[in-house]
């Protein structure tokens, strides 16, 4: 089971800049900035389960590629985020259920499945 830490942070336009010029020498694994393009496609049901239990899903296209993300709620301590994530390659922007590994999440969307119906698309950008 995999365990997401988040860390967000926001930054106008000139302080990214400066943020992306400074060097972090004690961090474990650096890598140059990268831009691309990505599209997000989120899901729920007709009851807005999922959102009632907490659980975030969606579909996001990168680099002519689709992956398939499932979060719970999690906790929040000072801005730094910890929660149960499940992410696997999927074929297209349809949301996959059958290839949730992590059973607390597979649990959680099927119950929502089970009492508010279908997922659908929600919101695409």
């Amino acid at each position: 089971m995999a365990s997401e830490l988040e860390l967000k942070l926001a930054a106008s336009p000139s302080k990214l800049l400066k943020i992306k010029s400074l060097d972090f020498p004690a961090a474990s694994s650096q890598s140059p900035w990268v831009e691309s393009s990505i599209a997000d496609t989120y899901f729920d049901n007709a009851a807005f389960k999922l959102r009632e239990l907490c659980i975030g899903m969606r579909v996001r296209k990168t680099n002519g590629q689709y992956i398939q993300c499932v979060k719970s709620q999690g906790k929040s301590i000072g801005g730094l985020h910890q929660r149960n994530e499940d992410e696997a390659p999927v074929s297209s922007d349809r949301f996959e259920i059958e290839t949730i590994q992590d059973p607390y999440l597979q649990i959680l969307v099927e119950e929502a499945m089970q009492e508010g119906g279908e997922v659908c698309w929600l919101l695409s950008n």
